[in-house]
């Protein structure tokens, strides 16, 4: 915007993608990521319709357990940016290196929701809300005297009972953990570098805390075939306690799954798929009715 007012080239500014007045499209020099999120002001609420839509969040699709709240006001942070994993279905698009803003930072943010807009409840939507125990025990002794209810996103391998225990008393509520496959052998294909003997583990743990769990399984990884599908269904079914939900796994636009699809001729034309998202089977049952018996 600074550029446009000057009157310059917006082709000098990094990471931008435009379409020129005569059709021809640019892409500016990649921009590298801005190391120290603190750097970063907090949102600007206000003038972006806050305080109209913060309770009509209650009934947004993407978390219908709100609805069960009687008083909701509801807002989503972001305390961190991209993640130190790589699993193959996912793509970050703020970067790969994984940063974190400092609780102080965050505290401020927090106190700005809660005195001027009664903020009580706040879902943290980073793709890992934490991956330092200690820091999650800071966060959870500084944020229990505000009195909200606080969802997260966990790894499971970080999963303890303890922990845990310490963090629902400071009013964690839903934690959501990264399952997506009960298949040993469909783990170590989407570099989860997790095991189903943990997820069982963590889930027990949440569960012995009394927190919810809001977790997936996605089926259809390239090494998924009806017998893994089957051992991760069978789960399921067996399992419902742990408020598991089962899904197809999306080929999300550089993804490493989605730069092998089009190698294969699964996917044709990029244009078309990146603007709809269309479930592409990547499994080994590539016929369609093998795939519908098996989510029987």
């Amino acid at each position: 915007m600074e550029t446009l007012q000057r009157g310059q080239n917006p082709e000098s500014v990094k990471g931008l993608a435009f379409r020129k007045a005569d059709g021809q499209v640019v892409l500016t020099a990649e921009r590298g990521e801005i190391p120290n999120l603190d750097a970063l002001p907090i949102p600007e609420y206000e003038d972006f319709g806050f305080p109209q839509s913060m309770r009509n969040n209650k009934y947004a699709q993407q978390c219908t357990l709100l609805e069960s709240f009687d008083d909701v006001r509801f807002v989503e942070i972001v305390g961190s940016r991209s993640c130190p994993f790589a699993c193959t279905f996912c793509y970050h698009p703020l970067c790969r290196k994984y940063r974190q803003r400092s609780l102080d930072h965050i505290f401020q943010e927090i106190d700005f929701l809660t005195k001027t807009y009664g903020v009580n409840v706040v879902m943290f939507s980073d793709e890992l809300f934490s991956i330092n125990e200690r820091r999650a025990l800071e966060f959870a002794e500084r944020i229990k005297p505000y009195g909200i209810r606080w969802f997260v996103q966990y790894r499971v391998t970080d999963v303890r009972l303890e922990v845990l225990e310490k963090m629902v008393d400071a009013g964690l509520t839903v934690i959501c953990l990264g399952i997506e496959s009960m298949s040993d052998t469909v783990l170590k294909s989407m570099q989860k570098k997790i095991t189903r003997e943990q997820v069982i583990k963590a889930l027990e743990a949440v569960r012995k805390a009394r927190l919810l769990s809001a977790s997936n399984i996605i089926l259809g990884d390239p090494a998924d075939t009806v017998e893994t599908i089957k051992e991760s269904l069978d789960w399921w079914k067996q399992n419902p306690v742990y408020n598991v939900v089962p899904g197809f796994i999306l080929a999300v636009p550089d993804a490493p799954i989605y730069r092998e699809a089009p190698e294969k001729g699964l996917i044709t034309d990029k244009l078309a798929h990146n603007r709809n998202l269309p479930l592409v089977n990547l499994s080994k049952p590539t016929d369609a009715n093998t795939m519908r018996w098996c989510c029987r």
